[in-house]
């Protein structure tokens, strides 16, 4: 009946722009699209984009391409500040301004010149764990600036990381910690995963290039000889002096991760231990890569993982932004993700009268078979015989025609209820824009009743909101509702005819 939702995720770099794009079958994806269109360097230089003319046109390109307009795109991981921190339940501070009291402690710029989200990641008696993603407000900027240029519409902005683990491992099998190394052409990411949640990243300037830049340095040759060799041919101790050239900064890789597993099961989690590595990214294609990690760190090493096999190593964020429809951390601006809400609940409220459309018109569709057929049984009946049974006959007919009747009373009664409601809803979100966000919408059928969940920043937008519902009868507001000055969780019910 309605179309089925596709997905497009944006892998943003310096040089190259990595497209994957997803359809939503039952619970399951299917990937329909996988590209890359090569940036010329200077376009975007370290994440940041010098020639917004020349990337906008890239963006407008690749939409009109994969005929989606809804995408979401990667951040510049080097641009991106993580880290789990834990805020005490007994604070008299909001929880949101907890966060950002301890966020404005660990970061080298002001809170206002950034954007942040964060996610609970886990509740303890007196604390709740809580993982924070904070950017350059400037970064964001430039980016969404390009996105409404070209009027594709930004549904999230990720940290890379995030992408890649969801990409990986497929939810819900996350039970011990996994390390993830992605290696791209300009660096290699570190990233440990642990039930779902980034707990490290970090990266290092061995890349994909590097690799085939020393090969081809070592055994005077050219790059493209020298990618060959690390594909076909890669760590194969018969080959001295390409073995030679490739293992000096593999074993330094080695080492590394070696370094970062220790810390993260003395320093971070000590009672869980890494149990496998997984490897994406245009570097995993080394061939016999995993084999020589594994024999230096002494665990499981396997290419690729969940949506991720050997063909889609480099897209492995792109296609885990694809994946995407239920994230945590959204690193939207607060404006877009409000303009978001608002749209979903249009969107939901158009399926209703859909439906109601629909009922309505089998309702009609059936009284007019119904009124048909009681005309032929009538017309039948009267040229068999005119003279028996006339009065049982007028009395199925009456039946029938009351029958009628009573369908086309509860036809009127949907309309009329429908039409209530969509008023209702609709008054709802035009009175709750600004300071009000509402969280939740419940209407109790027989008691004709509406309640209203919702958060309001402060306690005058609050009773504004209160005040503008006063049209309708039986307000109910609980004192609690006006306890907090600030960051109000409200709830508010009323009654409906």
């Amino acid at each position: 009946m309605f179309k089925q939702k596709t997905y497009l995720g944006l892998d943003i770099s310096d040089l190259s722009l990595k497209i994957a794009k997803t359809k939503k079958q039952s619970n399951n994806f299917k990937l329909e699209k996988l590209k890359r269109v090569r940036i010329k360097r200077g376009i975007i230089e370290n994440g940041v984009i010098k020639k917004p003319g020349l990337f906008e046109q890239i963006i407008e390109k690749t939409c009109a391409q994969c005929k989606v307009n809804s995408i979401s795109c990667s951040l510049p991981e080097n641009k991106i500040f993580s880290k789990i921190i834990t805020v005490k339940k007994d604070t008299s501070e909001s929880l949101n301004r907890a966060i950002q009291k301890q966020l404005s402690q660990t970061i080298p710029l002001p809170i206002n010149k950034v954007y942040m989200d964060w996610q609970i990641i886990n509740k303890h008696k007196n604390s709740y764990q809580i993982l924070i993603a904070a950017a350059p407000r400037k970064i964001i900027d430039s980016y969404l600036e390009i996105f409404e240029k070209t009027k594709c519409k930004i549904q999230a902005l990720e940290i890379e990381s995030t992408a890649t683990a969801r990409a990986l491992i497929k939810h819900g099998n996350n039970n011990a910690p996994v390390f993830i190394i992605d290696t791209g052409a300009l660096r290699t990411s570190f990233i440990i995963v642990y039930k779902n949640i980034i707990h490290f990243t970090a990266s290092k300037p061995i890349s994909n290039n590097s690799l085939v830049n020393i090969v081809a340095q070592e055994l005077q040759i050219s790059k493209k000889d020298s990618r060959k060799l690390k594909i076909n041919i890669g760590l194969n101790k018969k080959y001295k002096g390409l073995y030679k050239a490739l293992s000096i900064p593999l074993n330094d890789l080695a080492e590394t991760l070696q370094n970062y597993i220790s810390f993260f099961e003395t320093h971070i989690d000590n009672k869980q231990k890494i149990e496998k590595i997984l490897l994406c990214g245009g570097g995993a294609n080394l061939k016999n890569l995993d084999k020589f990690l594994e024999s230096k760190i002494k665990i499981p090493v396997n290419i690729g993982g969940y949506f991720i096999n050997k063909n889609r190593l480099s897209h492995a964020v792109a296609i885990g932004l694809a994946l995407g429809h239920k994230r945590k951390i959204n690193l939207l601006p607060r404006r877009f993700k409000k303009a978001l809400q608002l749209e979903k609940i249009t969107q939901k409220l158009g399926i209703i009268f859909i439906n109601i459309f629909i009922a309505s018109a089998i309702l009609t569709l059936g009284i007019f078979v119904l009124q048909f057929l009681i005309k032929i049984t009538l017309v039948n009946n009267s040229l068999l015989d005119q003279q028996a049974n006339y009065t049982q006959l007028q009395e199925n007919l009456a039946e029938k025609i009351q029958k009628s009747d009573s369908l086309l009373e509860k036809i009127n009664q949907v309309n009329n209820k429908s039409n209530t409601l969509s008023w209702i809803l609709q008054d709802i979100n035009e009175k709750a824009l600004g300071n009000i966000t509402i969280t939740g919408l419940f209407i109790k059928d027989k008691e004709k009743k509406v309640v209203i969940n919702g958060q309001a920043i402060t306690r005058e937008a609050f009773i504004k909101f209160e005040d503008s519902l006063k049209n309708y009868k039986g307000i109910d507001s609980p004192l609690s509702n006006f306890v907090k000055d600030k960051n109000i969780s409200f709830s508010i019910s009323f009654t409906y005819e």
